[in-house]
């Protein structure tokens, strides 16, 4: 985006008096598009950066303990923690107040997209593993991490359950929050079992059984995780900020709701649109609710077909990922004046595919 050198400048062809009124592709843009006498500075959104901005800094912490329990089994626990300062934010530098005509610290200009270095985050996480090295034809390995993830400054480039940008841009500690990525629970668990058939192993090591049974290996993964956070908005622009500024709906009830499900997942009841007339800024915490968990399991069979010497074969490889084909639901509809709110109509993941290949090795 290269700020400051970047503005946008909107204007439709069906506005009276337009510079560029009766525009078509065909005539291509007019000699006067950027002439200064058609051109209303406050019309145009200007990015900037903070030329006194420092570099971002990320501090780490880490402490942890392993012990062998038994011959080839280890157990492991750490405390991580992380802490970001000087982090970039996004945040319209010209916010009017909500409601309030004149209000722009520089009437002069409109919209002013600013990259700002007020932002922070802090990461704390107690991590838990056990596992088994590989032996006797299997290895196993189970992680558990216990985690919390706050910030002010979200992903600009993508969409998440909050917005990058604020819904004060004057003061952000609304805007201190759960992270779009934050997971309070996630427990994984993969393996791989040789089976004991076939030369070299405990069963069958010649004869019609070894040639049938040999070779194969068995692999999986489980993975689960806590839902993510989000944060309910309101389209419209109902405190005339400007496109740069998220509004957030008052929060007026218990937003829990104990039988959830894709017809509702939370209690729409306990959200309360902002007006015309409102002259302060929602009242809700950002990144307060949770979505829906996550549970997967994929598993893969192998099978390699010794070829004419020790360095040449042919691998046959069945994958299937997602098997149990569970529906992993995304993050529910969460603009309150917007279609199916509360509802969930999307997926965070795939529903079950397998595949099949062939690997020659030589």
């Amino acid at each position: 985006l290269n700020p400051p050198n970047i503005i946008n400048f909107n204007t439709r062809t069906d506005a009276a008096g337009s510079a560029v009124a009766g525009l078509t592709l065909n005539g291509g843009l007019p000699a006067n598009l950027l002439n200064p006498n058609n051109i209303s500075i406050r019309n145009i959104q200007v990015r900037a950066a903070n030329p006194n901005a420092v570099t971002p800094y990320i501090q780490q912490m880490s402490i942890g303990l392993q012990y062998e329990l038994f011959n080839n089994w280890m157990a492991e626990a750490n405390y991580v923690h992380t802490k970001g300062t000087k982090l970039y934010t996004l945040r319209d530098l010209n916010q009017a107040l909500p409601n309030i005509a004149n209000s722009r610290p520089f009437p002069q200009f409109g919209l002013i997209e600013y990259r700002d270095d007020n932002g922070v985050s802090r990461y704390d996480a107690f991590e838990t593993t056990l596992d088994k090295r590989f032996a006797d034809g299997y290895t196993i390995r189970a992680a558990y991490t216990l985690s919390q993830s706050k910030d002010n400054s979200g992903e600009h480039l993508t969409s998440g359950g909050s917005s990058s940008l604020p819904d004060n841009s004057r003061n952000l500690t609304n805007w201190y929050g759960f992270s779009d990525f934050d997971v309070r629970h996630r427990l994984v668990v993969n393996g791989i079992w040789e089976l004991p058939f076939g030369k070299g192993k405990s069963y069958f090591q010649s004869g019609v059984a070894a040639a049938i049974l040999g070779g194969w290996d068995l692999t999986g993964s489980l993975n689960f995780r806590s839902g993510r956070p989000f944060t309910v908005t309101q389209s419209g622009d109902p405190l005339k900020l400007g496109s740069l500024s998220t509004t957030l709906a008052d929060l007026v009830g218990d937003p829990e709701k104990s039988d959830q499900n894709v017809n509702g997942w939370f209690n729409t009841g306990a959200f309360q649109l902002l007006t015309g007339t409102t002259t302060r800024f929602g009242l809700q915490p950002r990144n307060s609710l949770r979505g829906p968990k996550f549970a997967s399991l994929d598993f893969a069979v192998h099978r390699r077909f010794a070829l004419w010497n020790e360095n040449t074969n042919l691998e046959f490889r069945w994958e299937v990922f997602n098997a149990f084909n569970r529906a992993n639901f995304g993050l529910p509809n969460r603009t309150v004046n917007g279609g199916g709110f509360g509802t969930i109509t999307t997926l965070q993941g795939d529903p079950r595919i397998m595949q099949f290949a062939l690997r020659f090795s030589f």
